[in-house]
């Protein structure tokens, strides 16, 4: 536990609880955090679910100053080391890393013939073709 709050410096030194259930963290790191404690716990004790239920209940949330924990009363009490390792990065959050986007490949390529084509089309790859040979000029 000593490794582990030395490998993060896990004192919590505020936070916010929203009415939606979730904690705005801030640890003496200078990490913000968020928890959305209806997803955190969903799989716990009654005594913890609870939380999830009663808004007053949650919103009563208090700091204990010495350890940096979070604690509602005796029995529900949360450690700054599981409350980082239930929580995600507030700045991951806001700036999500950009999704790879796949292109959809063409399966089937249908070339027209000569006496197919318009005089618009044929106009157009006249002029692609320019273009194309112009960027190739530049290119070298």
């Amino acid at each position: 536990m000593n490794e582990m709050r030395r490998r993060y410096s896990m004192k919590i030194i505020s936070f916010y609880a929203t009415k939606t259930f979730k904690l705005v963290l801030e640890f003496e790191n200078g990490k913000y955090r968020v928890c959305d404690f209806i997803k955190s716990v969903k799989s716990s004790k009654d005594l913890l679910k609870e939380l999830t239920v009663d808004v007053d209940l949650f919103l009563s949330i208090k700091i204990d100053n010495t350890s940096g924990d979070l604690y509602w009363d005796k029995n529900r009490k949360f450690s700054a080391e599981t409350l980082y390792e239930l929580s995600m990065d507030l700045d991951q959050l806001i700036n999500p890393p950009p999704r790879k986007i796949r292109l959809p490949v063409a399966s089937k390529t249908t070339h027209l013939t000569e006496a197919s084509k318009s005089r618009t089309t044929r106009e157009l790859e006249k002029s692609n073709k320019e273009l194309l040979e112009r960027i190739r000029i530049n290119k070298t």
